[in-house]
């Protein structure tokens, strides 16, 4: 008759009181809260740790990109070594280009293009 009295008075007030009264005490629920804040607070840490580790891998990006390149010699060459290779093969680094501008459009469409200049 306690357990009844004592579910009546704290069912209209408290529901999860009067559960833990009648299930064996109220160390379930606190429990579980603590359980769902240690989860909470390791997802927290994890979470902040691969932030950090991104930032971490963003700055050593162009030094491991240098020192890759560097010690394999792939794609080193500067501009001028590039240039300098280019005349020293016999390729031809100067001459006139001339680009043509075409105004066409597909036969469906109905629109019309004319240019203000047909070729620089």
């Amino acid at each position: 008759m306690k357990y009844v009295s004592s579910f009546l008075s704290l069912n209209s007030h408290s529901p999860a009181a009067a559960k833990s009264l009648l299930f064996g005490g109220a160390h379930h629920h606190y429990s579980t809260h603590s359980i769902t804040e240690t989860k909470s607070k390791k997802m927290l840490y994890y979470l902040t740790a691969v932030v950090f580790g991104m930032m971490g891998l963003t700055y050593a990006a162009v030094p491991l990109y240098r020192t890759f390149y560097q010690a394999t010699g792939y794609g080193v060459q500067t501009v001028e070594e590039k240039i300098a290779r280019h005349s020293e093969s016999g390729t031809v680094t100067e001459r006139e280009i001339v680009v043509q501008f075409n105004a066409g459009v597909a036969d469906g469409m109905q629109w019309k293009f004319t240019p203000t200049q047909t070729e620089v």
